[in-house]
C-alpha cells in the first residue's frame, strides 16, 4: 500500500504541473469555484452553536482571578519577547478547556469552518482553525472570564485596563506537520506603532515540545525597533515583502543561536509580545496531535489596526464590536468586566447565520481579499495535499517576482 502511494505522489509531482500549464483556464474556475469560502460554506450543514455545552454567564461586573508575576517574568518578557507561566490554570478549567476545543474540531460550527478564510492565510494547513470561539462555546468563555490571564496580562502591560481582542482555537492532527513560517502577529492587532499594549498567550492542551509541532521564539529586537521608530511603512508596502523579510530574520537567527523552543506542560502558557517574531517547529517526527488555544489581550482603549488595510478582507468587518457579532465581542477583562457587554454576551452564544455569512460576501472588499486567499490557499494547501511542498514564504517570493515582471 505504502509503494503505491509513493508512486502515485511521485506522478503527481510530475504531472500536475503540466497538467496546471495546459488546463489553466480550467483549472483556475474550479479552483475558484471549490475554493470559495462563502459559496462553499453557504450549503453546509454546519452547527450554529455548540448548545449542547452551556455554562451560566459570571455575574456582572465580574473580577477575573488574579495571578501575581515576578519582577523576573517581566523582565524575560521585555528581554526576550516572550515568557513562560507555569500552571496558569486549574484543573477544571483545563478540563473545559479540552472538552471545547474537541467539540470545536468534532462538531465544526460555521463561523470555525469560515474563519481560515476571513483572516490571514498563514495557517492554511491546521486541520483546526477558529476565529473567536468563545462566541459559540460556554466553556471557552468560562477560560477567557475564570481565568488570571486578564490579571497577569495587566502586570505584564504596565499595570493597565486589558480587553480580549480575539481568541483562537488553532491545531493539527497526527499526520500533519505545519511548517516552519516566522511571522509577528503585530498587524493583526490594534494599536499600531508600539509593542508594549498587546500580548499573546498560546496555551497547549497537552505538553508541546519541538519535535511535535511545537512553538519556538527568536530573541532579537529588529522588529521591535522597526515599529518603535515609526518606520514599518516605509519599509514594508506589501504583506508578501513582510513576509519575506520575518522568513529570512528568523532563518538567520537560528543560524546564530539565537532562537529558543520551549517546553510546555498542560497547564503552562507562553506569553509574548505582538512584536515577537516566532514559528512553528516545521517537526512532528513524534507523530502526535496539536491542540492548543489562542488568547489576544490588548490595553484600552486602542484604534484597530489599518496596516495591509487593502488585503483586510472581511475580518475586519466580520469580528469586532462594529462587526456582524456587536457589541461586548472584545470584552473589557481586567480590572472588572462592564455591565453593558455582560448583558450582551450573556444571551447565549453568537451564530454566523447564511444571512450574516452573504453580508461579508458582498462587501466592497471582500473580492481582493477572495482572491488573495485561493491564491494562497491553492499554493499553499491544495499542492501541498498532492505531495507539492510550498511553503507560505515561496508563496510570497512567487508573489513578488510576478509583481516586479510586471512592473506593480
Amino acid at each position: 500500500m505504502g509503494r503505491k502511494c509513493r508512486k502515485s505522489q511521485k506522478f503527481y509531482q510530475k504531472q500536475l504541473p503540466i497538467a496546471m500549464k495546459k488546463h489553466a483556464g480550467l483549472l483556475l474556475t474550479a479552483m475558484m469555484l471549490y475554493c470559495d469560502p462563502y459559496l462553499h460554506h453557504l450549503i453546509r450543514p454546519y452547527r450554529l452553536v455548540h448548545e449542547y455545552r452551556s455554562s451560566p454567564h459570571p455575574r456582572s461586573p465580574h473580577v477575573p482571578p488574579r495571578r501575581f508575576i515576578t519582577g523576573e517574568s517581566i523582565r524575560e518578557l521585555t528581554e526576550n519577547g516572550f515568557v513562560v507561566l507555569r500552571d496558569l490554570f486549574t484543573e477544571s478549567l483545563l478540563q473545559k478547556m479540552s472538552v471545547a476545543y474537541d467539540d470545536l474540531a468534532a462538531n465544526q460550527t460555521r463561523m470555525c469552518a469560515v474563519s481560515k478564510w476571513a483572516g490571514p492565510p498563514t495557517f492554511g494547513r491546521h486541520d483546526v482553525w477558529c476565529t473567536m470561539p468563545d462566541l459559540v462555546h460556554d466553556y471557552l468563555r468560562d477560560s477567557v472570564y475564570h481565568s488570571p490571564m486578564a490579571h497577569a496580562a495587566s502586570q505584564l502591560m504596565s499595570n493597565r485596563s486589558v480587553r480580549l481582542y480575539r481568541m483562537h482555537a488553532m491545531g493539527a492532527n497526527t499526520d500533519t506537520t505545519l511548517p516552519e513560517s516566522w511571522h509577528v502577529d503585530y498587524t493583526y492587532f490594534p494599536g499600531t506603532g508600539a509593542c508594549d499594549n498587546g500580548l499573546v498567550f498560546w496555551v497547549p492542551l497537552e505538553s508541546s515540545v519541538p519535535e511535535s509541532n511545537g512553538m519556538k521564539f527568536l530573541k532579537s529586537s529588529a522588529f521591535r525597533k522597526i515599529v518603535e521608530t515609526g518606520s514599518f511603512s516605509s519599509w514594508f508596502t506589501k504583506p508578501a515583502d513582510f513576509i519575506v523579510w520575518m522568513s529570512r530574520l528568523g532563518r538567520e537567527g537560528e543560524a546564530a543561536g539565537k532562537v529558543q523552543a520551549p517546553k510546555l506542560n498542560f497547564g503552562d502558557a507562553i506569553v509574548f509580545s505582538k512584536c515577537t517574531v516566532h514559528s512553528t517547529s516545521g517537526l512532528n517526527t513524534l507523530r502526535r496531535a496539536r491542540r492548543s488555544l489562542q488568547f489576544r489581550l490588548v490595553v484600552e482603549p486602542s484604534a484597530a489596526s489599518a496596516l495591509f488595510s487593502d488585503m483586510a478582507g472581511p475580518a475586519a468587518g466580520m469580528y469586532g464590536d462594529s462587526g456582524l457579532y456587536g457589541h461586548g465581542s472584545t470584552p473589557l477583562l481586567w480590572p472588572h468586566t462592564l455591565p453593558s457587554e455582560d448583558e450582551v454576551r450573556a444571551n447565549g452564544p453568537r451564530a454566523l447565520s447564511v444571512f450574516s455569512l452573504l453580508q461579508v460576501r458582498l462587501r466592497s472588499k471582500w473580492f481582493k481579499h477572495w482572491m488573495l486567499m485561493n491564491y494562497v490557499y491553492f499554493t499553499n494547501v491544495f499542492l501541498w495535499k498532492f505531495g507539492l511542498d510550498v511553503n507560505i514564504t515561496q508563496v510570497a517570493e512567487m508573489a513578488g517576482r510576478v509583481r516586479s515582471s510586471l512592473n506593480l
